[in-house]
């Protein structure tokens, strides 16, 4: 920091976004500046770049970091950058401010029957800004995809007080490098969101929630990886309970219309029945009951010209067979890590096998 003290830096704050958005500075090293525009915004940030004051950029603080570190520094809080600036249901797209909260968003696009399918760890009261800057998707990425899949267009202020706008408001905005997606994640190190534009989702007619229960975490495992494929589910969570080791439960999220989640959770009950048969060493059982899930992976795209996963040979099937009548975790007794396990109908049976 420069040589002036805290007074003279709450002063020259105050004069750029008013008395009333400066705080701290008495009793603390840290004061904590809030514009209300971008502009404002460019002027604090140009003159912290003047008086060579550090800057901590922050929403609302939901998720407060490391801080700043010792000695004095200035919190820029984007909570009152709020309101939107365009919506267009029809494009299914919409502009805001980066203070906006989750919630405000979900209630001004609920009319229309549409969502931003980000569910940061904060909740509703987590900052648009603030999750494009973290990158936190939330569960929902597993269906909808991350945040820079979602993000089209910011706005954002420059260590220098410089604002530059990347991206726009429609899906295909994008000639040379896109700045967008290098932007969202990179926890304010490279400038100060002020605005975005973000596509939206449609509300699902039904949003049902899942929870299975499992014995240990390998079954768990098998289980998700299993449920990925056959369900298509939004949201997919293993759950532990670390003093009970014994305690493993999957949380699914299905999205929809009625037919459609009871499809999936149709799909969810066969592959735990064929799993089971294939525990107790009813192969034949375990083939009836996986018939229908070795059709849904293929429909889902999870086959070797789909992923890169390597063709079996004459030889990798013979040794298959011998291995086929092993519980479908037992290579987890030997150190293959669960990210390792695949999920793969073959030969009309249910195999679990590592990609070593």
């Amino acid at each position: 920091m420069g040589g002036r003290g805290d007074g003279a830096m709450r002063a020259t704050l105050a004069g750029l976004v008013g008395p009333g958005a400066v705080t701290g500075g008495d009793q603390t090293t840290l004061v904590r500046v809030l514009p209300e525009t971008t502009e404002q915004t460019a002027a604090v940030l140009a003159a912290c770049s003047r008086e060579g004051w550090r800057v901590w950029p922050a929403g609302r603080g939901s998720r407060r970091g490391p801080g700043p570190g010792p000695g004095p520094a200035v919190v820029l809080s984007t909570e009152r950058l709020v309101g939107l600036t365009i919506y267009e249901p029809e494009d299914l797209t919409v502009g805001c401010r980066a203070g906006m909260r989750h919630g405000d968003l979900a209630a001004a696009t609920a009319a229309h029957r549409q969502m931003l399918p980000l569910e940061p760890a904060a909740g509703t009261g987590a900052t648009l800004g603030g999750t494009l800057a973290l990158a936190d998707a939330g569960p929902l990425r597993a269906g909808y995809g991350a945040p820079r899949d979602l993000a089209l267009g910011v706005t954002v202020v420059t260590g220098d007080g410089r604002v530059l706008r990347f991206g726009g408001r429609v899906v295909k905005n994008v000639a040379g490098y896109d700045v967008v997606r290098l932007l969202v994640g990179s926890r304010g190190t490279l400038g100060v969101i002020t605005e975005l534009h973000v596509r939206l989702r449609g509300r699902p007619e039904h949003d049902v929630t899942l929870l299975l229960d499992a014995p240990d975490a390998a079954t768990a495992a098998a289980l998700a990886l299993g449920i990925r494929d056959a369900a298509a589910p939004v949201a997919l969570e293993v759950l532990a309970d670390p003093p009970h080791p014994d305690r493993w439960q999957l949380a699914v999220r299905l999205h929809g219309s009625r037919a459609v989640v009871d499809d999936g959770r149709e799909r969810i009950a066969g592959l735990g029945a064929a799993l089971r048969a294939l525990a107790d060493g009813d192969v034949e059982d375990a083939a009836r009951l996986s018939a229908p899930l070795a059709a849904a992976r293929r429909a889902h795209g999870r086959d070797s010209r789909r992923t890169g996963e390597r063709r079996t040979s004459d030889a990798d099937r013979d040794v298959s067979q011998r291995r086929r009548y092993e519980l479908p975790w037992a290579g987890l007794a030997r150190g293959t890590a669960l990210d390792e396990l695949l999920l793969e109908p073959r030969r009309k049976d249910l195999h679990l096998y590592s990609s070593r």
